[in-house]
C-alpha cells in the first residue's frame, strides 16, 4: 500500500475588508502571473444552509512552486502587493506553523494567495413595489496558502 501525506496551511484574516471591484483592481495591478504565479479559478453555486438561497462563489488562487525556505519571503512580497490582506496575525501564525512543523526542511512548496468572491442570489423576481432584499451579501476574503509538495 502506498500512503501519501500532504500538508496544507491556509490562514484567513477576518479583519480584512475590501469591495470586490477594489480587490479585482488590486489583483490586476499586482500582475502575479508575470511574477511566476499560476492562476486557478474555481466557480460554484451552493445553497446557503441558513437562508436556503443559492450562493455563487468564485475562488481565484495564485500559486507558485518554490523551495519551502523561500515561502516567508514570498508571503512578505504578497503582503506588500495586497496591503493589510494578511496582517501581523496571519504572518505570525504562518511563521509559527513553519517552525513548529519544520516545513523549511522540505524541498518544494506551493505558496500563494487565494481570493474568495461571494454573491448571494435571491430568486425573487424584481417588480415595482416588491419589498425585501434584491441582492445581498457581497463579500470578499483573502487566504494565505502554503502547500508542501514533497
Amino acid at each position: 500500500a502506498v500512503v501519501d501525506e500532504s500538508i496544507q496551511l491556509r490562514f484567513f484574516n477576518p479583519n480584512f475588508t475590501i469591495s470586490a471591484d477594489d480587490l479585482r483592481d488590486l489583483i490586476a495591478n499586482a500582475n502575479l502571473p508575470s511574477l511566476g504565479y499560476r492562476k486557478i479559478t474555481e466557480r460554484k453555486t451552493e445553497t446557503d444552509f441558513e437562508t436556503g438561497f443559492p450562493v455563487f462563489q468564485e475562488t481565484v488562487r495564485f500559486l507558485k512552486e518554490m523551495p519551502c525556505g523561500e515561502v516567508p519571503n514570498s508571503e512578505k512580497m504578497l503582503d506588500q502587493l495586497f496591503p493589510g490582506a494578511f496582517g501581523k496575525d496571519v504572518t505570525n501564525k504562518m511563521r509559527f506553523e513553519f517552525q513548529e512543523r519544520k516545513i523549511s526542511k522540505f524541498k518544494i512548496c506551493l505558496a500563494g494567495i487565494e481570493f474568495h468572491f461571494k454573491k448571494c442570489k435571491f430568486g425573487r423576481r424584481l417588480r415595482r413595489g416588491a419589498r425585501g432584499p434584491k441582492r445581498y451579501c457581497d463579500g470578499c476574503g483573502v487566504c494565505d496558502i502554503a502547500i508542501v509538495k514533497d
